[in-house]
């Protein structure tokens, strides 16, 4: 067996999924293979040397992983620095500044995590540095596994126990300890087990093992068993790469890639005769395993930057990148890797691959905060100090008569938020950590507004019903109530099921439930709710609006019937795309970023929440004063929609310099709260206020 011939199948899988996942739906399993690859080669060497040598010595090992590592690394992250410059959209390039910089530092893996479990980065784009998490995973183990390696062989000669011996029980416990907690995230629906380096130890843990135990075992198996362990090893990862979909990754169904590659390593040699040892014993997978990581660093970038010219890539473009992702490996293993790595000079002295790989870092570390700095200096940047008018430029008569969209856009010269920092102006329910995710059904409460108040206005709903947080917290401070929140990602307040992102979506369902019960004791006064999703699963298993409706009717009239009143806020226009991306990229041409009136009512929840109010009889009120009255005084609707898009056709992106949409078709907090005036007196219409004499009835006063 050819570790070479394994190490090529593990990037070309890779490769060939990034091309075109469809061709290999589990091709992102290559990833798993380097990990095992990784920790057999690292811990043959280090056991090596530690039987050679009787220690290790640590700043010859970091210096050679540096000399070895890091150069390439640099290069191709300069690269993509000057790649993301000439084809990345400029809001773009805060974002993918800060992951390079997190790459150079190999800290990156942390990053995706975090953004992983950010329910504010649904927007961000796929990085081109992303790649970089496993390469991140595997520096972080380099630095701790040789000093764990002699901490272990330090207790073994005060125990006289043999050096292996001790050895692979540190290597098992480390595999048992971060497989059962990668089982413990998965379980739990965190994303980000899938990028920590806690849970990927275990994957290295398995290639350690396998360096452990591959003598002894070639001295047990003969040559027939070791043919057989090759061929079932094989078999697992063929298996793995084309048939797992990466659910549960990285606990029990990554076992089968992972134990596939650890038992191709060991059957070691003496296949060459069979079909698994002539396979990887090829000249061209040889040859393709000896630029691999090259190959690795490269692909990504290529193909994630080649996607801002050509979305769909026809045949002959993968196979132009795929040829371009070998060629620029070969080049950089003949012109950076080896001769760095193979330098004398380099190798006559330890410090010197210090000094080289500490230049590299400072230097990407440099300029992706460069890249991400530059990113922030926006034509459309708002003055030290300003304050956008936002919505108090408006007026009553302004909405009633959906003025022009000159109007609004003309003589623009700055916004706030800036849109390169639309994403991050939100409401403080996300620092505050509450809003739950999609995985937990737990709800998750925090109170806000006037926290002495003996009324309250319970916040229900998704990420379109706290975007109000901010004027709502006003009110509340205002006029005398508790708001007290209850949010979860994607999820509606809605007696019916719903789906995520085509499919099934039991923890809404749940936190529901346990929201419903939470309310019986807090006895809120009013409930506001608002939700961005206008169908539901019917029974008969497809979603429609009509579903929703009844669902949405059915859980208001309960609430009613225990004393509630319900206030609908009216879903904001879905705007089918980012603002904040176009006016980024056409500052100077403002008109280009509106967006059909019409179209984007009818895309929302808007028309759903009408029609389930309607039917209940309620009141629907608008912010121009275009209101329907009825009879039903304990549900009412709020329009807030003119005061989003004064504007009769098309909806424009800016009112009173201030930018109105953050990610989707979410509201820029600070929008949100230049509309709070309007807002509130739409409240105090509906009869939410503290002089109400309804309000104390709910509390049996």
């Amino acid at each position: 067996m050819d570790i070479e011939g394994l190490r090529a199948i593990a990037v070309l899988v890779v490769l060939v999924y990034h091309l075109s996942s469809d061709w290999l739906p589990g091709g992102f399993a290559g990833v798993d293979i380097f990990f095992v690859i990784s920790g057999f080669l690292i811990t043959s060497h280090l056991v090596s040397e530690v039987e050679r040598q009787g220690r290790i010595r640590f700043a010859r090992f970091y210096s050679r992983r540096i000399r070895r590592l890091i150069p390439a690394t640099f290069v191709v992250l300069l690269a993509t620095s000057v790649g993301v410059l000439l084809v990345v959209p400029r809001f773009a390039w805060h974002q993918f500044g800060i992951d390079i910089a997190s790459a150079g530092a190999y800290i990156v893996n942390w990053v995706l995590a975090a953004r992983s479990v950010d329910y504010l980065a649904e927007d961000a784009a796929a990085s081109p540095v992303q790649h970089f998490w496993s390469l991140a995973v595997e520096e972080q183990f380099y630095l701790v596994w040789p000093i764990l390696i002699t901490c272990l062989v330090a207790a073994a000669r005060r125990l006289g126990v043999p050096l292996k011996t001790a050895i692979a029980c540190g290597a098992s416990a480390v595999l048992i300890t971060s497989f059962t907690y990668a089982h413990i995230l998965v379980a739990r629906g965190e994303v980000s087990a899938y990028f920590i380096t806690t849970t990927r130890l275990w994957e290295l843990a398995v290639g350690a093992l396998a360096a452990l135990v591959i003598g002894p075992l070639q001295t047990v198996l003969n040559d027939m068993a070791r043919a057989v362990l090759g061929v079932l090893g094989f078999v697992a990862i063929v298996v793995s790469v084309v048939a797992l979909d990466g659910g549960d990754w990285p606990a029990a169904p990554a076992l089968l890639p992972t134990l596939g590659a650890a038992a191709i390593i060991l059957s070691g040699r003496g296949t060459g005769s069979s079909g698994v040892g002539r396979l990887l014993s090829m000249r061209p997978l040889v040859w393709i395993g000896g630029v691999s990581y090259a190959l690795y660093l490269w692909h990504w970038p290529l193909i994630s930057l080649a996607r801002y010219k050509w979305s769909d890539f026809a045949l002959w473009q993968m196979l132009f990148l795929a040829a371009l992702s070998i060629a620029l490996a070969w080049l950089t293993g003949k012109l950076v890797e080896n001769p760095i790595r193979f330098s004398s000079w380099f190798a006559a002295r330890s410090s010197r691959g210090f000094i080289l790989g500490a230049a590299c870092a400072v230097l990407t570390v440099a300029i992706g905060l460069q890249l991400a700095t530059v990113a922030a200096s926006n034509a459309l940047r708002a003055p030290n100090g300003a304050v956008p008018a936002g919505a108090g430029v408006l007026d009553s008569e302004d909405m009633a008569k959906s003025m022009g969209l000159d109007k609004w856009i003309n003589d623009v010269d700055w916004v706030s938020p800036s849109p390169i920092e639309a994403l991050e102006d939100v409401p403080a329910i996300y620092a505050d950590g509450c809003q739950q995710s999609t995985s937990d059904p737990e709800p998750v409460s925090c109170a806000y507004g006037d926290l002495e108040a003996p009324n309250v206005i319970a916040l229900i709903g998704d990420s379109k019903a706290v975007q109000w947080l901010s004027a709502l917290d006003e009110f509340g401070r205002a006029n005398g109530f508790r708001i007290v929140t209850y949010a979860k990602s994607a999820c509606p307040f809605v007696e019916a099921e719903v789906l995520l992102d085509g499919d099934e979506y039991p923890s809404c369902e749940r936190w529901n439930e346990s929201v419903i019960e939470e309310l019986a004791v807090l006895r809120p006064d009013v409930v506001v709710t608002s939700q961005v999703r206008g169908v539901a699963v019917d029974p008969a298993g497809t979603t429609s609006a009509t579903t929703m409706v009844t669902g949405l009717e059915r859980l208001w009239s309960e609430l009613n019937e225990r004393g509630t009143r319900v206030v609908v806020l009216g879903d904001t226009p879905q705007t089918g795309s980012n603002i904040y991306e176009c006016v980024a990229e056409n500052s100077d041409q403002l008109e280009t970023c509106a967006y059909d009136r019409e179209s984007a009512i009818a895309k929302s929840a808007f028309l759903v929440q009408k029609q389930a109010v309607q039917n209940l009889n309620g009141s629907i009120l608008s912010v121009s004063g275009r209101s329907l009255h009825g009879t039903n005084e304990d549900i009412t609707m709020l329009d807030l929609t003119d005061a989003v898009c004064p504007s009769e056709k098309l909806c424009p992106p800016v009112v009173g310099n201030a930018l109105i949409y953050r990610s989707g078709s979410h509201i820029t907090d600070t929008y949100v709260r230049t509309m709070e005036p309007f807002l509130s007196a739409l409240l105090l219409e509906a009869g939410v206020g503290i002089e109400n004499d309804h309000i104390g009835a709910f509390h049996g006063e």
